[in-house]
């Protein structure tokens, strides 16, 4: 091991913490049960029909999938209005960021994103030995007028994530518009809305319609957070048919599995579910902010189904504490200069009604 050779950029990459599992967390605090409110996961499950077509799915598992699977991809080039050599599927919307730094990232080019965004973006522009370029948000939201003056003859991708994650905030259809008529035809622009369906605010861009006049746009979409497939891993692009070719040479063939193609065409067809999901966040929301302003915490408000809390004391010691209560958070010391926050998930409402109390006890000590 000592005189192997690897590439030297891994060196920029650390692996992902998974931390301890439940069950240990569970042990070590004498706990019954424990409340997830830090990967923001779907409370609400998924839709019945979930679980029936991926039971059908099932009883062809000797099979390998089909790599392009006709009856999700005729659904979603209905829904957006789009060709079918538009879309390209991945295992998960992270996967499809790597591929993208791949397919646009080389040693001597850059990647420009938000300071406090998904770290993906980064992760995999380091892989491929690229420079990152970060630039601060502005009132917790992408800057992109910043992000434009920051371009240069080594810009080779943008990343914007809308609603960006860890803030939730978003910005506008005008201001989309705007950043795009100055950013070069040859640099391509990923507008990640993994969340956008939480969203009711009028003003979110709608970036499907926006694809014929900008060719360099890939909108990145989900179905592991409103969908509740989160386990299943699937998410995929819509981009340019060019764009699209260039992204299916860098993924493996069979990529995402029989199951998550079931899975994720029957939960798009449930729109029901889906708000009915989106009105009990908004409901929740309501409730925590509501809770929040009586306790004086200061909180940016979100876009999504998970928040940033200003606790106005130590993250990292406020989250250990809440976890001995049964309340899984993530502090805000894994973001840039947030270090008195916690990001939470929101979950049922007597789920978010019990956080409260826990975070009204830890707080007094």
């Amino acid at each position: 091991m000592e005189n192997m050779k690897y590439r030297k950029a891994l060196d920029r990459i650390s692996p992902y913490a998974f931390g301890k599992t439940m069950e240990d967390i569970k042990k070590e605090y004498h706990l019954e049960r424990l409340y997830r409110l830090m990967a923001n996961e779907n409370p609400y499950g998924s839709s019945e029909g979930v679980k029936d077509a991926i039971i059908s799915a099932i009883s062809d598992i000797s099979s390998y999938p089909d790599g392009k699977d006709q009856e999700l991809i005729k659904i979603i080039s209905e829904k957006y209005g789009v060709n079918r050599e538009q879309i390209v599927f991945g295992n998960g919307t992270e996967e499809l960021i790597y591929l993208l730094s791949k397919v646009f990232i080389d040693k001597g080019t850059n990647m420009i994103t938000a300071d406090n965004t998904f770290f993906a973006y980064e992760a995999g522009a380091a892989l491929m030995d690229g420079e990152i370029i970060r630039v601060p948000l502005k009132d917790h939201k992408f800057d992109l007028e910043k992000i434009a003056e920051s371009v240069n003859e080594n810009t080779r991708l943008i990343f914007l994530c809308n609603p960006n994650n860890p803030t939730g905030t978003i910005y506008t259809e005008e201001e989309q518009i705007k950043f795009l008529d100055k950013i070069p035809a040859h640099i391509p622009v990923v507008l990640d809305e993994a969340y956008g369906e939480f969203t009711d605010e009028k003003q979110f861009p709608d970036s499907f319609k926006m694809l014929p006049k900008y060719k360099n746009i890939i909108i990145l979409k989900t179905f592991s957070k409103i969908y509740g497939l989160a386990s299943l891993r699937i998410g995929y692009a819509i981009s340019s048919p060019e764009i699209a070719e260039l992204i299916h040479k860098t993924r493996t063939v069979f990529n995402v599995s029989s199951s998550a193609f079931s899975a994720a065409a029957a939960a798009i067809k449930d729109q029901n579910f889906i708000a009915m999901v989106r009105e009990n966040n908004n409901k929740t929301l309501d409730y925590l902010y509501s809770a929040l302003d009586e306790m004086g915490l200061s909180y940016i408000p979100t876009n999504t189904n998970f928040m940033m809390i200003d606790i106005k004391d130590d993250g990292v010691e406020v989250t250990k504490e809440l976890m001995k209560k049964g309340y899984l958070v993530r502090p805000g010391a894994v973001f840039n200069n947030m270090k008195s926050y916690l990001r939470i998930s929101i979950g049922k409402i007597e789920d978010m009604k019990g956080f409260i109390e826990a975070l009204k006890i830890v707080l007094r000590r």
